[in-house]
């Protein structure tokens, strides 16, 4: 098996599971919403929604090893952008960890040679 495989497999997972656990569990995960979303006219279930469907789509791309390059980086901007929103606090620690590590798996499936 291709060892850049096996990243792109756990980073599939991490992705796919997260967005279908928050179709299943929403109330979970509403807490990451942020409260400015009601500011564009949108509810924070929708949002969650178009979310998840986004972590789904993006993860089964990675998975399938669909245009993985570019799935990397826009993985790699997602969790620099969940990491921007949520800061480093302790509360929130868990999760800024957890982001860090899959940021730089994705930047490395990104910027790596070819494939």
């Amino acid at each position: 098996m291709n060892k850049k495989y096996l990243l792109q497999l756990g980073l599939a997972f991490v992705l796919i599971y997260s967005g279908v656990d928050a179709l299943i569990n929403p109330n979970d995960w509403l807490k990451f919403i942020p409260s400015w979303v009601a500011y564009l006219g949108l509810s924070k279930i929708l949002v969650l929604h178009i979310y998840s469907a986004f972590q789904i789509i993006l993860g089964l791309a990675l998975l399938f090893k669909y245009k993985v390059k570019t799935m990397a980086i826009i993985a790699a901007i997602h969790f620099v952008a969940i990491i921007a929103a949520t800061g480093f606090g302790r509360d929130i620690f868990m999760e800024t960890f957890r982001n860090i590590g899959l940021f730089f798996m994705a930047l490395y499936l990104g910027v790596r040679g070819r494939y």
